[in-house]
């Protein structure tokens, strides 16, 4: 008698060490599977943000002056520090966007064209073009190795003959980039963010400020 309930005991030790050692491997495997996803998905989830954040990196610039309406696509590589412009004016289909449905109907031919991840615009006229180079000390533009300081009457008057619109525009976003603190490059944005038309919101300028014044440790 003694014998079986010793064996009894026995074996129900041993059920009850298997149960435990069964749940403990079950929830290790669960473990293991959960990190293998997370490192096999990690790409994909970095993949998703670097396209989420390069979905503000990209600006059509929108020349509306009376004789003509010219346009600009730039990309900004804030991890390079730099930006690259890219004329879009020669495409009848971006003036008939923009005649027919506005800056936004032309960012999204300009995305549908170039595969581009644009959301947002600028929109200057002759007036808004003057006020910003002023607001800024001038616009360096530089032709044949020599640079010019452009004012806001001058930059107006040059535009299209003499300088075109990339040299401007680089020359405009040159202003901008030359700031090493973030609220200093913050209030330009916001100064000039009033004198023209554009859906970029306070929250953008402010992950532009503080992305590209990060890069310079600013």
């Amino acid at each position: 008698m003694k014998n079986l309930r010793k064996n009894v005991r026995i074996a129900i030790t041993f059920l009850v060490s298997l149960i435990i050692s069964l749940i403990l491997f079950a929830v290790s495997a669960v473990f293991v599977l959960v990190l293998s996803y997370k490192e096999e998905n990690q790409a994909g989830f970095e993949a998703l943000e670097v396209a989420r954040v390069e979905e503000k990196r990209e600006v059509l610039i929108i020349f509306d002056f009376a004789q003509s309406v010219r346009f600009v696509a730039v990309k900004m590589f804030f991890d390079q520090g730099n930006f690259v412009c890219e004329n879009m004016s020669n495409y009848s289909d971006m003036q008939n966007a923009y005649s027919s449905g506005g800056a936004s109907q032309a960012v999204k031919l300009y995305n549908y064209r170039q595969g581009g991840l644009a959301d947002k615009y600028i929109v200057l006229n002759e007036q808004a073009l003057e006020n910003v180079c002023n607001l800024l000390g001038g616009a360096e533009v530089e032709i044949l190795g020599e640079t010019v300081r452009l004012m806001g009457a001058q930059a107006v008057e040059k535009f299209g003959s003499d300088y075109t619109e990339l040299q401007i525009t680089a020359a405009i976003l040159n202003k901008f980039f030359d700031c090493d603190e973030a609220q200093a490059l913050l209030t330009k944005f916001l100064q000039a963010e009033k004198l023209v038309k554009t859906n970029i919101s306070y929250t953008h300028v402010f992950d532009t400020a503080d992305s590209l014044c990060g890069l310079k440790g600013g």
